[in-house]
C-alpha cells in the first residue's frame, strides 16, 4: 500500500486531538472564569 498513509493518519489524529484538547482547556478556563 502507500507508505505515506500512516504518517498522514498520524498527523491527522494529532491535529484533531490537539484541537480537541485546546477546546477542552478553553471550556474549563471559561467555567473557572464564570465561577469567579
Amino acid at each position: 500500500s502507500d507508505p505515506w498513509l500512516p504518517s498522514m493518519k498520524i498527523e491527522f489524529i494529532a491535529s484533531v486531538s490537539s484541537i480537541y484538547s485546546a477546546r477542552k482547556v478553553s471550556r474549563e478556563e471559561g467555567k473557572e472564569a464564570f465561577l469567579k
